[in-house]
């Protein structure tokens, strides 16, 4: 049998050898301090000085930190409490808050303190609202508890400053996999720059500083013999585990002896070589203390030809490679004592079944369980998507497993067409919007249409995404809008496209969402072919080589389906909300070529002459508009803006071409022809409607009669005064104008297009409580005779704690209770 170090030590070479040239590159682009994240930093450390000697080409530094250290920090002042809150619950789950409490304090209570105990006796769940409210109390535990995070916070800080010095960045290595205490540190501490480099990544969350060596996929994908540690990605956590416990605290922080220790443990570690694990992590060593001389290519190439070994052995192990490749126990985090077990024993599972869902290394549990044919049998149903992970996981009603489907499979697969054309200032937030996308199978295909390539290539280098992902159509001259299109759809072999033109935008969401409906049972039984979902109407301009945002808000609110009669009388929705099958684009033909504009108006219609567009009534595209400034005339234009007379040119040569296309059932053109009635009624509706808004400002400026004046003036108890309506509407507008965190910005936009039902109390406080932060109080709301009143607020988060003021309380409650307003 092929000992292990033949198979991990070519393998292991190889990734050493290219993280030295990834942390080469990083320091001569941006002088960086390369901070190794103990435990697993230690044995990386150990292993790089192996390869490039003890005096590396750039400087590192062993760095005590653990996930559970990043999140003290990151509840310290509430700096990142949501991004820290969503890792913890990683791990805490649904963990009673006391039973969290005392993970977080295991290091610094002492048994017999009353509050400790009294944090304990909370067993409430573990929820965010929960969490800030005992973060904000002013009760002894809670301010000690908050004191603790506090220092934490204060702590961190200082020593990665200290760290960074004269540097310009710190880069964190680590084994990986999504790169979460990176993630929380640059949301804690915005004004320092991190990187990563990490063995491998697991995530679907783009990150542009984020970097893997040896592989960066969910799941195992066959073909990627590298995404197999996917499957198994403990074999890596195990072999560079230290013999040391976690580093939880923090130097410098509040139980800066025990950080003391726990960092001097992890560093003054010895593997020792009776230990199987160990030992096979010491022969690594000696492996590449051996063979740190060959050339790169050699290294690659033996590395390559491992992997392949050792995907066989990770997805269809025998029984006899199990003891071999099964590793450590994984050690247990966030404050809790004890080890998971790789390998599942007989008595921790009922069934083979039980154990082998619950199992770290299912393909190994599965060699342990059954005879040598049924095991293949089940590795087999396991490595095959669709299959395997669901087949154990419905024992115990967890996820995880291996993904139920390929990579880059056909089924699901999502063409991003982008035309372009020299706007790189647009196009670069093209781009951060597609590597966004939370539904990863996805190919981007980049229409370069007369433009400069370079430019294009510049933003695509930069671009946290698979370049295997992105095509890029580079055209001499110019084609036009529309055979720019037909080219980009054409250049890939997808089940869905949609136009991502390069001046407008998606939320994060928006292909998981479209996909999904496209693909679930209800949309295909109703011959849904395309699906459209709201969007946002963005007025901005291009000011300073910079995008300058004016305002948003719903673009036609008034939509709720798709019909062949409405898009006859006009189009209605923008190209970025629209995803369809590729099949209906073969079937029409594509866009018209010989239209300049109007294309996409065009294949709408015959769109839906043949099929249904399904609505998702959610806000989760961006509709761009540089309808403001110099730049709506120039470069920057949108063809809807620069273009509006070329629009009535061509409307009428669209209609009569299509009352002309024998293709088309009759009843389309009949639909066009009661289309043109509507359009004229709605123009007169329009010149009406304008005629009655000027009579409305006029009247508006005649003087109000003293008694109606006296009236309006009066506080009607029960009711949202206008005062307080505009003053909420004003500061969350104001709010998305200004430069807010995203994952505030995020919280605000959905809330925009239901401001109008602000008279709704339950609307009203479902808005308040979400966007307290964005809603100042005013200067005319008397606080303290509003607490006066209301001594029944004086101990709860309105008095003050965190975002809720006593004014939130008045807009919640006070005004359905019949309080009238106090004012300043």
């Amino acid at each position: 049998m092929t000992k292990p170090v033949d198979v991990l030590g070519p393998i292991f070479l190889n990734w050493i050898a290219q993280l030295d040239r990834k942390l080469r590159f990083l320091d001569r682009r941006d002088s960086a301090r390369m901070l190794f994240c103990t435990r697993a930093g230690k044995r990386i450390h150990d292993h790089l000085l192996a390869y490039a000697g003890e005096d590396p080409a750039y400087d590192t530094a062993l760095f005590g930190i653990s996930r559970i250290g990043a999140v003290k920090a990151g509840l310290g002042y509430l700096s990142n409490f949501d991004g820290s809150f969503a890792v913890a619950r990683e791990s805490f789950a649904d963990a009673p808050l006391g039973d969290v409490c005392a993970a977080f304090l295991k290091n610094f209570a002492q048994p017999h303190d009353p509050r400790l105990h009294a944090l304990q006796a909370l067993r409430g769940p573990f929820r965010g609202d929960n969490f800030r409210v005992l973060l904000a109390a002013n009760d002894d535990a809670s301010r000690w508890l908050r004191d603790y995070f506090e220092k934490s916070h204060d702590a961190l800080g200082a020593q990665l400053r200290a760290e960074l010095g004269e540097h310009r960045q710190l880069v964190l290595v680590d084994t990986g996999w999504k790169a979460s205490i990176q993630r929380a540190l640059q949301a804690t501490y915005p004004d320092l720059r991190f990187a990563g480099v990490y063995f491998g990544v697991m995530d679907s969350q783009p990150m542009e500083t984020r970097h893997s060596v040896v592989f960066d996929a969910l799941s195992y994908q066959p073909g990627r013999p590298e995404t197999c540690l996917a499957v198994h990605r403990h074999l890596i956590e195990s072999l560079y585990e230290p013999l040391a416990p976690s580093v939880e605290e923090i130097a410098g922080g509040p139980c800066a002896e025990v950080a003391a220790r726990q960092m001097a443990a992890v560093t003054g570690e010895d593997p020792s070589r009776g230990d199987a694990t160990d030992a096979l992590f010491l022969e690594i060593l000696d492996y590449t203390r051996a063979h740190r001389g060959d050339p790169l290519d050699v290294i690659l190439e033996r590395g390559h030809a491992a992997m392949a070994e050792l995907e066989r052995i990770i997805l269809f192990p025998q029984a006899a490679d199990v003891p071999l490749y099964q590793g450590k126990p994984r050690s247990s985090d966030f404050g809790r004592d004890g080890f998971v077990p790789v390998i599942r024993g007989p008595e921790e599972g009922d069934t083979p079944e039980e154990r082998i869902s619950r199992a770290l290394w299912q393909p190994g549990q599965i060699a342990v369980e059954y005879p040598p044919a049924a095991a293949r049998a089940a590795q087999e149903r396991l490595a095959r998507p669709g299959d395997g992970s669901s087949y154990f996981t419905a024992y115990t009603g967890q996820g995880g497993g291996i993904a139920p489907r390929e990579e880059f499979a056909f089924e699901g697969s999502v063409a991003i067409v982008t035309r372009t054309k020299d706007r790189p200032v647009l196009f670069e937030r093209a781009m951060r919007s597609v590597a966004a996308q939370t539904w990863r199978n996805f190919h981007w295909v980049i229409v370069n249409d007369g433009g400069s390539r370079e430019s294009v290539e510049e933003i695509i280098d930069r671009a946290p995404i698979d370049r295997r992902r992105i095509t890029l159509v580079s055209n001499d001259a110019s084609v036009g809008m529309e055979a720019a299109s037909n080219l980009g759809v054409r250049a890939v072999d997808t089940e869905f496209v949609v136009i991502h033109d390069d001046d407008d935008s998606w939320d994060p969401r928006f292909l998981e969402r479209c996909v999904g409906f496209l693909e679930s049972a209800p949309a295909q039984s109703a011959g849904f072919q395309g699906v459209l979902t709201r969007a946002w109407r963005v007025s901005e301009e291009i000011r300073d080589g910079r995008v300058t945002e004016h305002g948003r808000s719903p673009f036609n609110p008034w939509v709720n389906d798709v019909t062949l009669f409405q898009m006859a009388i006009g189009n209605f929705f923008a190209p970025i909300s629209f995803v369809y099958r590729r099949s209906m684009f073969d079937a029409i033909g594509g866009y018209s070529e010989k239209l300049p504009v109007l294309g996409d108006w065009r294949f709408n219609i015959e769109f839906l002459a043949r099929a249904n567009i399904g609505f998702i009534d959610e806000y989760l595209s961006y509709y761009h508009h540089r309808d403001t400034g110099a730049a709506a005339e120039a470069v920057y234009q949108n063809s809807v803006i620069g273009g509006r007379s070329v629009h009535a040119e061509y409307f009428p040569v669209v209609v009569n071409d299509l009352i002309r296309e024998d293709r088309l059932p009759a009843g389309v053109a009949a639909v066009l022809g009661q289309a043109h009635l509507a359009r004229i009624m709605e123009h007169r509706f329009n010149m009406v409607d304008t005629r009655l808004g000027e009579m409305d400002a006029r009247l508006a400026q005649l003087p109000v009669p003293q008694s109606q004046a006296e009236e309006e003036q009066a506080e009607p108890l029960g009711v949202l005064l206008q005062g307080d309506r505009d003053h909420v509407v004003r500061s969350l507008l104001g709010a998305l104008r200004g430069d807010l965190p995203e994952e505030r910005r995020a919280v605000i936009e959905p809330l925009i297009g239901r401001l109008h039902e602000l008279d709704d109390p339950r609307i009203r406080e479902e808005i308040v409580r979400s966007a307290s932060f964005a809603i100042p109080s005013p200067a005319d709301f008397d606080h303290i005779a509003y607490l006066r009143k209301r001594t029944d607020i004086w101990a709860t988060a309105f008095n003050g704690f965190e975002d809720l003021r006593p004014y939130h309380h008045y807009l919640i409650h006070g005004i359905t209770d019949g309080e009238p307003r106090p004012a300043a």
